[in-house]
């Protein structure tokens, strides 16, 4: 496939059609989307690059994730899909919780032995201690605009009520128990709400779409609960709309491992 049938598939074919003719954005293509595996998922319409799943996230926050992850690590994801394949095979145990069933069901058929993938659709079963512990948030917190389309507003991420069973699925696990929490499914702000309680003290949760001024409630209740947030803006795959995904962290112990950059890796010193 070539780049100009490539853009035209992303853009429209009169949009599309400019791109090949401009020598700065094919070479944009060619250092930068090429390498990430860009192009790998427009063509496949998944979140993968050349060597396999990719998470759906922005590139700058994937490479500050290659960098960072260990494989001691325990990691918490709500939304499964290729991310959680990619965490398995860099950590020691993931447990994803997903609300459609199908979609859970094709990941968990592909899953290694160190990833669960847990189905809660919407309206299952609650207990009444669930049920209790989200009051809290519910009672503190706003319930964030809908768009008045209940499918979309489900889609992403704002209604909250069906998914208490979905949202309290880490709580079946100690407070502290992860290293690492992804809120990148339904209901986020409650969803990041509980992130803060069962992510180690130097641990790190991902929030992704925190471009959205919408998910406004789960911003708020993790600043209350003492994190800062690192944002990484950015492209991602499949599309081309900038979008921005953030880290929050109560310390920096995640990020002193020693980074350093390998010899020879390209920069624009070319030598």
């Amino acid at each position: 496939m070539t780049w100009r049938d490539l853009a035209k598939r992303v853009l429209g074919p009169e949009r599309g059609s400019e791109i090949p003719d401009r020598r700065r954005r094919r070479a944009y293509g060619e250092t930068y989307l090429k390498p990430m595996g860009w192009q790998h998922s427009v063509v496949r319409q998944r979140s993968v690059n050349a060597d396999g799943p990719v998470p759906w996230i922005t590139y700058p926050a994937l490479r500050q994730l290659e960098r960072v992850v260990q494989p001691h690590h325990r990691v918490f994801e709500y939304g499964a899909g290729h991310s959680s394949l990619w965490w398995a095979a860099r950590v020691r145990e993931i447990v994803s919780v997903e609300h459609d069933p199908a979609w859970a069901a094709e990941i968990g058929a592909a899953a290694p032995a160190n990833l669960t993938v847990v189905s809660r659709p919407a309206g299952a079963p609650a207990t009444a201690d669930d049920e209790a512990r989200l009051q809290a948030f519910f009672d503190r917190y706003p319930e964030p605009p809908r768009s008045g389309q209940l499918a979309r507003d489900v889609d992403d991420g704002l209604e909250w009520g069906p998914f208490t069973a979905y949202l309290t699925e880490i709580a079946r696990y100690p407070p502290g128990t992860f290293d690492i929490v992804v809120v990148d499914g339904m209901a986020r702000a409650p969803a990041a709400w509980l992130a803060a309680a069962f992510v180690d003290a130097d641990g790190f949760i991902v929030f992704d779409n925190a471009d959205r001024w919408q998910y406004g409630p789960g911003f708020e209740a993790l600043a209350d609960a003492g994190f800062a947030r690192l944002d990484f803006f950015g492209t991602r795959p499949i599309l081309v709309d900038e979008s921005c995904t953030a880290i929050y962290a109560r310390s920096l112990a995640w990020a002193r491992a020693r980074l350093d950059v390998p010899r020879h890796q390209p920069s624009d010193l070319r030598w």
